[in-house]
């Protein structure tokens, strides 16, 4: 879900250092809650101070999108790099903006058999190839 579009947020493979600028987790934020502007903030960061401010930038936009302010992590997490804080925000962000995430958490809360995204995929393919059936067989009568 992380890469849910590769030409506006570069690929994380570290969660401890591609965080540390600040800048894709502002790239991140700006796709996942699918805002065209989101003000101004450094994007070839090469102080620790820039750093700061993106990293501020970034959990002040997430506030203004949840309407919620995030208290697991600070920026100063970010630009250290510290991987649980981190790790926290992106389970955050899974939480707010991963809509087929939410979707499964919550259908399967409380359940003893769990549906994956795979059968629960499936499961509308199968749906949408009967609907269309019926479609088919309608056209005729």
């Amino acid at each position: 879900w992380l890469a849910k579009d590769p030409e506006r947020v570069p690929p994380v493979e570290n969660i401890s250092t591609s965080f540390k600028s600040g800048v894709v987790l502002i790239r991140l934020l700006s796709v996942l809650a699918k805002i065209t502007h989101v003000g101004s903030y450094v994007k070839q960061p090469t102080i620790l101070w820039h750093c700061m401010q993106n990293a501020s930038t970034a959990l002040r936009l997430l506030s203004e999108q949840t309407f919620t302010r995030f208290e697991g992590c600070k920026a100063q997490d970010i630009v250290l790099g510290s991987p649980e804080p981190i790790a926290a925000l992106l389970k955050y962000l899974r939480d707010k903006y991963d809509l087929d995430y939410l979707f499964l958490k919550v259908l399967n809360e409380g359940q003893d058999t769990k549906i994956t995204l795979d059968q629960l995929e499936n499961f509308h393919e199968e749906q949408q190839a009967t609907a269309d059936e019926y479609e088919y067989e309608f056209e005729y009568y």
